[in-house]
């Protein structure tokens, strides 16, 4: 189980006016969806395995602005994904989070415990910065973070993996990895080894534990 806590210390620098608001909500998934997306500017997000074929998410969105209009600017907007189909890929379910109005100097932050059916594949794009935690998935896994940190736990299928900045832990995995950082150290655990394993690092040390 993936379990996540707001709070509004982390928002930072000069960014007085803050609030929180709880979200939550269901998206069916047809028998014609085998993957589904996830696209944040930035936030945390937590993954884990459903039996319901469905998306269920719930969590929250940390506001914060350097003044009280910027903040009510904020909070009209929604804190809920906004769900359509790739129309380049109608297999692919897309549920965008909420983003910031432009013109204004404010932070908005997607913290969100997410459950999907273990065999449906997954790709995450956090935009800014975002930790991101996988586990429990039977299909292929793509996540890709303009900065923060990495876990998957318990992923049997092809994992692919991108972080600027950010450690990285994978353990319990079945499959291909290919998984590059900027900066980060790694640490990979494999249970069963597929055809590729490339663990890359530009600054960092890199672990990795597999079959003799």
């Amino acid at each position: 189980m993936v379990v996540l806590f707001l709070t509004t210390t982390a928002c930072g620098g000069n960014l007085g006016y803050r609030s929180v608001i709880e979200t939550s909500g269901k998206v069916p998934l047809t028998a014609a969806m085998k993957r589904v997306r996830l696209e944040i500017d930035n936030g945390t997000i937590g993954i884990d395995a459903a039996e319901a074929r469905e998306v269920a998410y719930a969590g929250g969105v940390r506001r914060a602005a350097d003044t009280a209009e910027g903040l009510q600017q904020l909070e009209q907007v929604p804190p809920g994904f906004v769900v359509a189909t790739d129309p380049d890929h109608p297999e692919t379910l897309v549920l965008r989070g909420p983003s910031l109005p432009p013109g204004i100097g404010a932070l908005l932050g997607v913290e969100m415990g997410i459950h999907l059916p273990a065999d449906v594949e997954l790709e995450v794009r956090v935009q800014g910065s975002g930790n991101v935690t996988v586990v429990h998935r039977n299909a292929a896994v793509r996540v890709d973070t303009g900065r923060g940190d990495l876990r998957f736990e318990s992923c049997h299928g092809a994992l692919r993996a991108k972080s600027g900045r950010g450690h990285v832990i994978v353990v319990d995995h079945r499959g291909d990895i290919d998984i590059h950082t900027m900066i980060g150290d790694m640490q990979v655990f494999v249970r069963e080894p597929g055809a590729q394993l490339r663990l890359v690092t530009g600054q960092g040390t890199v672990q990795c534990h597999i079959p003799a």
